[in-house]
């Protein structure tokens, strides 16, 4: 028996699957909130015929991915469905929202090392991933940079910006028998608002949480409130799927 056939068949089931999932209009919001999915889906695709493709861990990260957001769908529409009279609300405002968007861009990141070839996307997965997690740690300071806006963006063709970041990798050996695992760190990312960021986060532990802290921040000359056009508009997107 070739076993290359069962390969072939058991990804051309895998695919069906695929499609099964992001086709369905009742996942279509997924597709809003997490733009990253489709480098994934369309590095399948262009190399469904290929006995390259690691099989078993796509077939573990879209079950994985599928699972969690059925399962957390109804808390989503619950915290929509209570902000829906809000106008000034948007997403980015609920913690527990933000935690399984966090949660899902480390899943992307984690996954893309694997499944994704190009260096580039690892560091955007990576990057996007931070500034999650930066808003989890800080919800104020990320109001005052367009970084927050833009990971939620399509993935962009002009990926140049990345040369900006510097991921450093290093493996660590558990054994003479067992495989090391590669750790990986941002050690750097030299862009002027990343610095403006990092110092406003810095004065903001000296001043312990002054309560001038926040005029300070509205009257920097050096940036002003960003307007949150992408978050807005996925914000209304979602109170429309939840009506």
């Amino acid at each position: 028996m070739d076993f290359r056939y069962c390969k072939i068949w058991s990804m051309e089931k895998l695919n069906i699957s695929f499609r099964f999932f992001f086709e369905d209009d009742k996942n279509s919001i997924f597709l809003d909130i997490f733009p990253e999915i489709y480098l994934f889906v369309d590095k399948f695709e262009r190399n469904i015929r290929s006995l390259h493709v690691n099989l078993i861990q796509y077939d573990i990260f879209l079950n994985l991915i599928a699972f969690k957001f059925a399962y957390l769908k109804a808390m989503i529409k619950r915290i929509i469905n209570q902000e829906n009279q809000n106008p000034r609300w948007i997403i980015t405002d609920s913690k527990p929202l933000m935690s399984y968007i966090f949660e899902m861009k480390c899943t992307f990141a984690i996954f893309a090392f694997n499944l994704l070839r190009n260096p580039k996307y690892h560091k955007l997965l990576i990057f996007r991933a931070l500034v999650i997690f930066l808003k989890l740690k800080d919800s104020e300071v990320l109001n005052f940079t367009e970084f927050l806006d833009q990971v939620f963006l399509p993935i962009p063709d002009d990926l140049t910006f990345l040369n900006n970041l510097i991921i450093t990798k290093h493996s660590i050996d558990f054994s003479k028998d067992k495989k090391s695992i590669i750790i990986c760190g941002i050690k750097s990312f030299r862009d002027p608002k990343i610095y403006i960021f990092f110092k406003d986060c810095t004065d903001k532990l000296i001043r312990q949480y002054d309560k001038d802290y926040r005029n300070y921040l509205t009257s920097s000359k050096y940036k002003s409130p960003c307007q949150f056009t992408t978050i807005k508009s996925l914000t209304e997107k979602l109170k429309k799927y939840f009506e």
